[in-house]
């Protein structure tokens, strides 16, 4: 019996060492993928599959690694790839938007922290739920700051009307939730294999959750459709072409180092920006808009020129929008 033992130990060995090294060489895989959907998970035109896509890739890398690189690894992809989508939408200056992202990076991947830590302990049946968990809590933290709920992972399936019908339900805080859940389903899945019944379980229980959320909101927008009169409403951004502001110019106003000239390019660019957004505006209410709205940070000003810019639009409404006296 003992030799036995001591002549399986080198053959053990060595097909754990294969185990280990495929697990490796999936993990970066996995970790490319992730990098890979950040780019198109968030920012001013995410794509909703890949908001799900990108937490469960980083899932599972983080799961896959040890403990100390995997979350390190994790925290700078996530904090680089915010840099990237987020470039251009926060008017934060120098310096200080990096400082943004290192404390934005922190946030992001406190769930991976709480679930690489919680999860093993747990068993297969709560394991699943820690992510999504931390996931939400996390999410719904950043939310009591002075920003809300700006960066929530839920805005990224504005486009899902059949998903949002649930908002009236479980709020953005349910959709999150669903993301989070569906990246520990899918790898609970991975790790207990396709003939696994609890992996089986897992993700097929989420699926019917899902499934079932999408069929009623389907049925609410095909069978409940609204009957109350609307109105027509347009939303407007700056446009991409034209004259922009430079950051560098913008920084430094903002860090109180612009000089006259500098004041006074600034006023001619803004002028420039805020001119096409009113000429927009104006064929937007001859089109029948009753409601225009610019979007965040369309237009910039400074204070001194404040009450001159509302007068024109105030202007502009009464010969664009129609009166109506009775």
């Amino acid at each position: 019996m003992v030799s036995i033992e001591s002549a399986s130990e080198p053959r053990l060995k060595h097909e754990r060492l294969e185990q280990s090294m495929k697990m490796s060489s999936s993990s970066w895989w996995w970790f490319s993928a992730a990098i890979i959907s950040l780019l198109f998970a968030d920012g001013r035109e995410p794509i909703a599959v890949a908001a799900w896509i990108a937490p469960a890739c980083l899932l599972r890398f983080v799961r896959t690694q040890p403990l100390w690189r995997g979350l390190g690894l994790i925290y700078a992809v996530l904090a680089i790839m915010r840099g990237i989508t987020y470039r251009g939408m926060i008017p934060i200056p120098g310096i200080f938007y990096f400082l943004f992202l290192a404390v934005a990076g922190l946030f992001a991947g406190a769930p991976y922290f709480v679930d690489r830590l919680l999860a093993p302990r747990l068993s297969s049946r709560l394991r699943v739920f820690v992510f999504p968990t931390a996931f939400v809590l996390i999410q719904f933290a950043i939310s009591q700051g002075p920003h809300g709920s700006w960066g929530s992972v839920a805005y990224t399936q504005a486009g899902n009307l059949p998903l949002l019908q649930s908002l009236s339900v479980v709020g953005i805080w349910g959709i999150a939730f669903l993301i989070g859940w569906f990246a520990s389903a899918f790898n609970q899945l991975l790790e207990q294999g396709s003939q696994s019944a609890m992996g089986l379980r897992s993700i097929a229980v989420f699926a019917g959750v899902y499934i079932g959320i999408i069929s009623i909101g389907g049925a609410r927008l095909a069978l409940f459709p609204p009957r109350s009169e609307t109105v027509r409403v347009a939303s407007l951004s700056p446009l991409k072409t034209g004259s922009a502001i430079p950051d560098s110019l913008l920084d430094s106003v903002i860090q109180g180092d612009a000089n006259d000239s500098a004041m006074h390019d600034l006023d001619s660019l803004a002028a420039e920006g805020q001119r096409e957004l009113l000429s927009r505006t104006d064929r937007e209410a001859r089109a029948g808009a009753q409601i225009v709205f610019w979007s965040e940070e369309a237009a910039f000003i400074r204070k001194q020129n404040e009450a001159n810019l509302l007068s024109e639009a105030d202007v502009r409404r009464q010969l664009s929008f129609p009166v109506n006296d009775n």
